[in-house]
């Protein structure tokens, strides 16, 4: 099946006649616009959700604290990378780029939550190997 030009699998032909149902159920009158519209916002949110996660997978395969903050800056670029090619998979339909925008903001919070794990794990080393240091004299 294809709707508005984009072809649908399984789960997004099940899910647009989910919004069907749905509408009749409730008594109103269905239309392909509002139910494409219903399937855009459920599978949007979704290719968003699956992008946030497979950032965060990458993101927490690095050791913290990095040894600088190029090298942090780099796994931060290749996991939205990832987690762009993820929800580009996914989406339908994001003509506004509400769910990109949305997507990529949730991707800059995350990335700044991991700069300042960074630096907070990077204070406590610093301030062991001081310790040690200041022990030793």
């Amino acid at each position: 099946k294809t709707v508005q030009g984009v072809q649908l699998n399984g789960r997004k032909l099940s899910t647009l006649l989910k919004a069907y149902v749905e509408c009749i159920s409730s008594g109103d009158v269905p239309s392909i616009q509002s139910a494409v519209q219903s399937l855009s916002e459920i599978e949007n949110s979704r290719a968003v959700a699956t992008a946030e996660t497979r950032y965060k997978e990458l993101m927490d395969k690095v050791t913290l604290p990095t040894e600088d903050a190029y090298e942090l800056l780099q796994h931060h670029i290749q996991s939205e990378k990832e987690a762009i090619d993820v929800f580009t998979q996914q989406f339908f339909l994001d003509e506004d780029m509400k769910f990109q925008n949305e997507m990529k903001a949730k991707i800059q919070y995350l990335y700044e939550q991991y700069c300042i794990a960074n630096e907070t794990q990077s204070e406590k080393k610093c301030r062991a190997v001081l310790n040690k240091v200041a022990k030793e004299s």
